[in-house]
């Protein structure tokens, strides 16, 4: 049996649910992308995308961002990276057959890592 690919959280529609973290008026904040700006969900159950994903929470934050329209556009925020504080990340590239074909490479194995404390560039 082949690893299937995670695309992430959808909404009712089967969109793929497009999540950020940012900063408005001085404040920290994270929310999801929908037609017309951001549905800003800051002080829902949650207080950042990182306790979201630790409760396992996901589907129902698309849920959510299925329900209701925007807060202010894109353009209003100072977008910050989606989980300002990460533990660590994992990477792993190429690592199925489709993506070994589309860049012509014939590594299948690349693990990249990331710590907590590395700076993260935002432009």
């Amino acid at each position: 049996m082949g690893l299937a690919r995670w695309r992430g959280p959808t909404d009712n529609e089967g969109k793929i649910v497009r999540l950020v973290s940012f900063e408005r008026a001085g404040r920290s904040g994270y929310g999801g992308i929908v037609d017309g700006g951001i549905v800003d969900l800051t002080g829902a159950a949650w207080p950042d995308l990182k306790a979201v994903l630790e409760a396992g929470a996901l589907d129902l934050l698309a849920t959510e961002l299925a329900r209701r329209t925007a807060d202010f556009a894109v353009g209003d925020v100072v977008l910050l990276p989606v989980i300002p504080q990460p533990g660590k990340i994992w990477c792993c590239g190429l690592n199925y057959g489709e993506h070994v074909q589309e860049t012509r490479n014939l590594l299948t194995n690349l693990v990249g890592t990331r710590g907590g404390s590395c700076p993260v560039l935002n432009q």
